[in-house]
């Protein structure tokens, strides 16, 4: 894959993951770890630590909820 288009897959998914209230991880290998240069955003991979993917799996399952309640009250 082009470096590129790799870190901007990278940024992008990392603030995808803020959306979610994914604070910034300690692993420097996690998506969600700062990245303060290039050096730090290549040192990244394309995926997520096991505590940052379980926080955004119970988000979207938080998200799913309150938007299946939210439909069964305007039924």
């Amino acid at each position: 894959m082009d470096k590129i288009v790799e870190r901007l897959i990278k940024v992008a998914i990392h603030e995808l993951g803020h959306l979610f209230n994914i604070g910034h991880c300690l692993n420097k290998r996690c998506l969600m770890h700062y990245s303060g240069n290039l050096d730090d955003l290549d040192a990244t991979t394309l995926g997520f630590c096991d505590y940052c993917s379980e926080f955004l799996t119970y988000a979207i399952r938080r998200e799913r909820v309150l938007h299946s309640d939210e439909g069964s009250k305007r039924e």
